[in-house]
């Protein structure tokens, strides 16, 4: 069964957000979510696998978080 775009974009934010590595598969590929994942990295979250069926979000923890160094583009994702 394919991936869920909502679930997709809040397995991501999750992930950046909990502390250490979370690893998604499945993961929906659309725009949107590459959006998310654009922001995410600007935030200092590393996203490695954009290729793979697999998507390994290496999260910071809530306090990792850091400041943009430029605006965030979130595209036409509401999610985000």
């Amino acid at each position: 069964m394919p991936g869920d775009k909502s679930i997709s974009h809040r397995a991501l934010i999750l992930g950046a957000l909990s502390t250490g590595d979370s690893r998604v598969r499945g993961i929906l590929r659309s725009a949107d979510l590459v959006s998310t994942a654009d922001v995410l990295r600007a935030l200092g979250v590393s996203i490695d696998g954009g290729d793979s069926d697999a998507v390994v979000v290496h999260g910071c923890g809530v306090g990792g978080i850091s400041e943009p160094t430029d605006s965030l583009n979130a595209g036409n994702s509401g999610t985000t």
